[in-house]
């Protein structure tokens, strides 16, 4: 089955294929068609995605300083999931915000980004509300220069997992408060300081869960020749590190 098909029967809420030819509006290829908007700078389009073996797909190129897309989603009510390809081959800086979903003060969300601790690049996943962060997770080492498929699940507000290229990397067992109302999901930007330096394409928030199942389903789909690295399973506590 194809990757738009396998994505589509699991009913996401929100789809950016992110294959626009311009800027302006980010089409929603979701049953919901709730479409979103691009920045009106930074951002590179139809930017071909080649470990795409078995279709044709593109992109959008982010420049780490105005790119971003931002699209309305309801309040998050868990279980819910996100699911993108990523790539950043650039590494501006060395901690690059990659997704975000944050609510309209500011009070609850999560973040998933890309950063370089002496030499070694990781995605990270956190979650906050607005007392504390919950323990951050790591992938183990990824190759900057390779598309993963990244899919994060909030399970419950006591459990999230992160996943890299259909396997789990880790997870994270502590309390959160969801709080706030009018969320939006953004890429490649989460504030003026928060920007990623690279592409992406396949963006889906799901107001339900992804089984490990399923998840295995959409990276085998996509058939991609991931420049990836042998994963582990690492939890790390503390935003700052």
């Amino acid at each position: 089955m194809p990757y738009d098909d396998t994505v589509l029967a699991d009913t996401p809420t929100r789809y950016l294929k992110l294959e626009e030819s311009s800027g302006g509006l980010a089409v929603d290829s979701s049953p919901n068609a709730v479409n979103g908007s691009h920045g009106s700078s930074g951002l590179t389009y139809s930017v071909p995605i080649p470990e795409f073996v078995n279709e044709s797909a593109l992109g959008i190129t982010y420049d780490g300083v105005n790119g971003k897309t931002l699209v309305p989603i309801p309040n998050l009510v868990y279980p819910y999931a996100t699911e993108i390809f990523v790539k950043d081959p650039a590494q501006v800086a060395s901690l690059e915000m990659v997704m975000a979903i944050v609510d309209d003060s500011q009070a609850h969300g999560i973040l998933l980004i890309t950063r370089t601790i002496i030499g070694v690049r990781r995605f990270y996943l956190s979650e906050f509300d607005q007392f504390e962060s919950s323990n951050v997770i790591s992938s183990s080492v990824v190759s900057p220069t390779g598309l993963h498929h990244v899919v994060t699940r909030s399970i419950h507000n006591e459990l999230r997992e992160l996943w890299v290229d259909g396997e789990l990397v880790g997870s994270a067992s502590d309390p959160i408060t969801r709080a706030g109302s009018n969320y939006t999901f953004m890429l490649g930007w989460a504030g003026s300081s928060s920007t990623f330096s690279g592409t992406l394409t396949r963006a889906a928030f799901y107001a339900h869960d992804l089984t490990p199942e399923r998840i295995q389903a959409h990276y085998e789909a996509a058939t991609v020749i991931a420049a990836s690295e042998s994963y582990g399973r690492l939890a790390m506590t503390g935003v700052g590190q």
